[in-house]
């Protein structure tokens, strides 16, 4: 649905259905150095939102997509996950600390194809990638309540560092996850 949301963004009952594949690819067709990638959205940054509450949603959204991973990226941690790739909350948020993301009731069905062979870090996650702040003077505040991911993880994973059924990885944010199941192998 997006490369990348930010501001005060609510994704309520999207569906990337099983006739879709994701795979970095480039304007030609050729594969490229995307960092990011989710069913639903690659790259979400806590930024602009309105007001020091503001909250960013996903409700209700599913993902049959199946998601390839391939391509070396060549810096930083890369997400890779089921609904979410990467959540960030970059420093130009203006004093906004208590900025939040919900996930709830969000299911992930895709199996992940990853014969990633790079250099760079990588995390799965079955329903999200990575959350990862820049600095702790800007912690999140996230919710991932009610998810599943039914997909699996990857046969052969190479250079993956984080790998989980629900969140791969996540660092410098207040996280509260509740009601959330794994069904698919890791």
């Amino acid at each position: 649905f997006a490369g990348e949301a930010n501001g005060d963004s609510r994704f309520e009952g999207c569906l990337a259905d099983a006739s879709c594949e994701l795979r970095q690819r480039d304007a030609s067709g050729g594969e490229t150095y995307n960092k990011n990638m989710g069913g639903i959205v690659g790259l979400v940054n806590l930024i602009n939102l309105a007001d020091t509450d503001g909250v960013m949603e996903f409700v209700d959204c599913t993902n049959a997509a199946k998601i390839v991973v391939s391509k070396n990226w060549n810096d930083g941690v890369s997400g890779v996950g089921g609904i979410i790739g990467f959540v960030t909350q970059s420093e130009n948020n203006k004093g906004i600390s208590q900025a939040g993301l919900l996930v709830d009731g969000c299911v992930n069905l895709a199996d992940f194809d990853n014969t990633y062979d790079g250099s760079a870090s990588v995390t799965l996650g079955g329903v999200v990638g990575s959350v990862n702040t820049m600095n702790a003077a800007f912690c999140p505040r996230v919710e991932i309540l009610h998810c599943s991911n039914y997909g699996r993880l990857g046969s052969e994973l190479r250079l993956v560092y984080y790998v989980g059924g629900i969140l791969g990885h996540y660092n410098l944010a207040s996280l509260r996850m509740d009601g959330c199941v794994n069904y698919g192998t890791v």
